[in-house]
């Protein structure tokens, strides 16, 4: 039996913190794809990096958001958008040039830099031993943050295109109204010369239905003479 216990008592004891560590770092990597919001996605992330051994404070800069735990208020700028985030990379992350103790991580996945996080060593040591780790869980976050911003920009263009859509609509139902309230006769079709529009004056002078003048339909209200001649200038 050693006579002096006590290193062999702190190694398991420090053993235990960074197995407890690591889990706790495994199990919020696996939840910031639940959250709902960068938000709140940004706060689950900053606590949890909060509570790594060695980590004195924690400052975190993303597009649109500006999280610190500690020290870290001051210089923290917040970038609008992605655009300006990887055009203007260097106005976007924290500046604290000479500080030795502190570590900078750019939050990058394959579209680019969402953002940057900084931790300041409190100096025991402890934080070198989670690096690998730590970074692991930043790259979680970065690629939580692409999949979002991608989701976002979807469905922005997804809405830009209904919009357009529901515009194009109501300007063809505009056409449409104007056209059928007009005296003259009017006719449209398409790159392949088949009639895809008549209008209501043009029912109503024919006594023929819509489905029966679309496509080639129309031919067969023209005089039998005039057929052949009607067609050859038709298709001029």
């Amino acid at each position: 039996k050693p006579k002096n216990t006590e290193p062999l008592i702190m190694n398991f004891i420090r053993l235990k913190s960074k197995e407890r560590v690591l889990g706790h770092l495994m199990a919020a990597q696996g939840l910031l794809y639940v959250l709902p919001t960068r938000e709140k996605q940004a706060d689950f992330f900053i606590e949890g990096i909060r509570y790594v051994p060695g980590t004195q404070s924690v400052g975190l800069c993303l597009i649109g958001v500006s999280k610190h735990i500690g020290d870290f208020e001051e210089g923290c700028q917040v970038c609008p958008d992605l655009k300006k985030m990887n055009k203007d990379r260097w106005d976007c992350q924290f500046d604290f040039s000479g500080m030795e103790d502190i570590w900078v991580l750019p939050l990058s996945a394959s579209t680019g830099n969402f953002g940057f996080l900084k931790i300041r060593d409190d100096g025991s040591g402890e934080l070198e031993e989670f690096r690998s780790h730590i970074i692991n869980f930043a790259n979680s976050f970065a690629m939580t943050l692409e999949n979002q911003w991608q989701r976002e920009n979807l469905e922005s263009i997804n809405v830009k295109l209904n919009e357009e859509v529901h515009a194009r609509k109501k300007g063809e139902e505009k056409y449409r109204f104007l056209a059928d309230n007009q005296p003259a006769l009017i006719w449209g079709s398409g790159p392949d010369k088949l009639c895809n529009y008549f209008n209501k004056t043009w029912l109503e002078f024919t006594g023929r239905s819509l489905e029966q003048e679309l496509g080639n339909g129309w031919a067969e209200g023209v005089h039998p003479d005039d057929l052949e001649r009607c067609i050859k200038i038709y298709h001029k």
